[in-house]
Formats: structure tokens, C-alpha cells, sequence
């Protein structure tokens, strides 16, 4: 189960997404995953039923994509 989203509450009001784009940008920038080349969508837990389904249906193109991403995270780490 992932946690909460608050996205929704925040991209309604104009003057809090102006406030918290900084800190997300710092936030992803610091958290090192750009570095490592891995997406978002690289970080989440496979173990969901939900995420094979959609990890099935992924072009093998993509597929292969995202594998060698994971892969090259690891060895560089």
C-alpha cells in the first residue's frame, strides 16, 4: 500500500504549487535517483499484483529499458 497522495489538493491551489516545485525539485535531486538514470515509475516495489499486471503489458522495448536502467543503478552503486 502506497501512502497517501496529495497531488490533487496541491495542483488546485496555484500559489502552493508555486511554493512546493522548489522543494520537490531539491527533493528529487537529492534523493540521487536522476544520477543513477532511473524514472519514477523504476522506484516502484514489484511485488504488487497490480505493478506485473502493468509491468506485462510494457512494450519489450520499455521492458528492456527499465531493466537495463535497474541493473546499471546497481552496478554503479
Amino acid at each position: 500500500m502506497s501512502a497517501p497522495s496529495m497531488t490533487k489538493f496541491i495542483l488546485k491551489r496555484p500559489w502552493l504549487k508555486r511554493w512546493m516545485t522548489p522543494i520537490s525539485k531539491w527533493y528529487a535531486d537529492a534523493a540521487g535517483y536522476r544520477k543513477l538514470g532511473l524514472r519514477v515509475d523504476d522506484l516502484i516495489p514489484e511485488e504488487s499484483e497490480t505493478v506485473m499486471l502493468a509491468l506485462k503489458r510494457l512494450p519489450p522495448k520499455e521492458a528492456y529499458d527499465r531493466v537495463f536502467r535497474l541493473r546499471r543503478a546497481f552496478q554503479v552503486f
